[in-house]
């Protein structure tokens, strides 16, 4: 079995997940829904994308404690997202999980957040707010990984999954000062064998 994926395939996916995202922030009030399902559908069902977003639904971060610790200055919650870069990537894509699966409805979602807002203000307030931010740190990692496999993995015909682990920390501090880093196998065929 492979332990890794092809260059042309990881290349592909990635060009696809900018496609939707493209889609996605084009649309309008009467696209948007179908471009973003896609969308996450896509990060949800994709082999490469799916190494790289299965690691955002590891991190523990729950959106009813965010949501519900919402500062509200003005009688309502304040957009209050995280500071740490992967814990609000995470948090974000629970909530666009949230909202694809319809556990929660992105109208009803800004318009507690903002309730000036129009149908198509909306969208704009969900893709400035909560999908910018989103697509942004993806696509730091996109990047860093693509750069990799140019640079590091050029005349390889097959990447690693350990390439692709970028948003999760596989340090462990042991005692005082004792850090141990490895690189953890994410994906088709991934297994922990104990020595």
């Amino acid at each position: 079995m492979e332990n890794g994926f092809k260059k042309r395939e990881v290349e592909r996916s990635f060009q696809k997940f900018r496609d939707n995202v493209t889609y996605v922030f084009n649309s309008d009030i009467y696209t948007f829904t179908t471009f973003f399902n896609n969308l996450i559908f896509f990060c949800e069902t994709d082999e490469v994308m799916r190494v790289i977003t299965s690691q955002l639904k590891q991190i523990d971060i729950s959106y009813d404690d965010w949501f519900n610790q919402l500062p509200q200055p003005y009688g309502r919650p304040e957009l209050d997202l995280p500071t740490n870069e992967t814990e609000r990537t995470a948090l974000i894509y629970k909530i666009c999980i949230k909202i694809q699966k319809k556990e929660i409805d992105r109208f009803n979602f800004c318009l507690t957040l903002n309730n000036s807002l129009s149908p198509n203000g909306t969208i704009s307030f969900f893709n400035l707010n909560l999908l910018t931010p989103f697509i942004d740190s993806v696509g730091y990692k996109i990047d860093d990984i693509t750069c990799m496999i140019n640079e590091d993995y050029q005349g390889t015909a097959i990447i690693p999954f350990a390439v692709f682990n970028v948003f999760v920390d596989n340090s462990v501090t042991l005692g005082n000062n004792n850090k141990f880093k490895s690189e953890t196998a994410i994906g088709r065929g991934a297994n922990i064998e104990k020595e």
